[in-house]
């Protein structure tokens, strides 16, 4: 009897065998585009609440000082205190808004900020945790980037404006003006600098390292994304680099002629003869994901963004060229408020 039963018990046969896998190939498949999607919302999520924290850290900031921060320490700011050329950035000057106290404490606003341990500080909030590519501007060049920056609004230069010789069209919304944005270089803003409305000026955007290329001069969403970092163009977090779209470090060769406390001196060139860091600060002049000197993202068609009240959410990229300049223009006077 034991051996009879024993006998008519019998393993999975090969069909079988491959069916159960084949079933669970398939269900992996169903599965795994699912736990990514959720992985990156809640990447989006986090990358969200960095670009918050940094805008009330600046809400902070002006309130105790003011104005706001500098986007680079180039030398004295219009119509404000006097300044060294000690290249600190914005984004180091709010530090301890941001509870990072123990890196301002360790770090001498009154001297270069070359050299300082501040230049390589990896600052978690200061990074979208779905730009992966952060990892090898760290391995190259051991210089803290960032995954946002201040805008400078319409181009490189305090005051610009869109004139007949740019060719650019009129938007439509309004005659064009001064387009400065809230980190226009050598300006330190206060609030009371925000003519157009707190709550109808983009201050602070999503620049993911790769970023696009490709797209139109005054255009939004048409450029191509590029391949994951190689010696490309990146924005550090703590030490300004370049002005005016003009690389201070990498390049090599005579470029433009910078002066800072030590005297002039020769820099590097434009950023496509070599690779360089940029200051933390985009232009509006190639809007959401069209070129790297514009803001970008890793999270789909737009980019998150804070506003000079200290709010935050999401901008298409599909958004009307004229109407994201004029959100990024501090006095403008044209009350844009649209950004979805």
């Amino acid at each position: 009897m034991t051996k009879g039963h024993q006998s008519s018990r019998r393993g999975f046969t090969l069909v079988e065998l491959l069916v159960v896998i084949a079933i669970i190939g398939i269900l992996v498949g169903l599965l795994l585009p699912a736990v990514q999607a959720a992985r990156e919302a809640a990447r989006r999520m986090s990358c969200g609440n960095n670009i918050k924290q940094i805008a009330l850290a600046l809400q902070n900031y002006e309130s105790a000082y003011k104005r706001f921060p500098m986007s680079v320490n180039y030398g004295s700011a219009r119509g404000r205190q006097q300044f060294h050329a000690y290249h600190h950035t914005w984004l180091g000057s709010i530090m301890p808004q941001m509870e990072g106290s123990t890196i301002a404490s360790s770090t001498n606003y009154q001297l270069p900020v070359w050299g300082q341990p501040i230049v390589s500080t990896r600052v978690a909030s200061l990074l979208c945790p779905s730009d992966s590519t952060v990892e090898k501007v760290f391995a190259q060049h051991n210089i803290t980037p960032t995954s946002y920056a201040g805008s400078q609004g319409f181009h490189w230069w305090p005051d610009a404006g869109v004139g007949p010789g740019w060719g650019g069209p009129n938007m439509g919304i309004g005659a064009l003006g001064d387009l400065s944005g809230l980190f226009a270089a050598s300006r330190a803003n206060a609030m009371r600098d925000i003519t157009d409305g707190t709550s109808n000026c983009v201050v602070v955007a999503e620049t993911d390292t790769a970023n696009f290329y490709g797209g139109p001069f005054m255009t939004t969403g048409t450029g191509l994304r590029r391949a994951p970092y190689q010696n490309g163009v990146f924005r550090a977090a703590f030490v300004g680099f370049s002005h005016a779209g003009w690389g201070t470090n990498e390049g090599g060769g005579q470029g433009a002629l910078e002066v800072d406390g030590s005297g002039p001196k020769v820099v590097g060139t434009w950023f496509r003869a070599a690779s360089h860091a940029y200051e933390p600060t985009y232009i509006v002049a190639w809007g959401i994901n069209t070129e790297w000197p514009g803001a970008s993202s890793y999270h789909g068609p737009f980019v998150q963004a804070a506003r000079a009240d200290g709010s935050a959410g999401v901008v298409s990229q599909n958004i009307n060229y004229g109407v994201w300049l004029r959100l990024n223009a501090i006095a403008d006077n044209n009350l844009t408020g649209e950004a979805e």
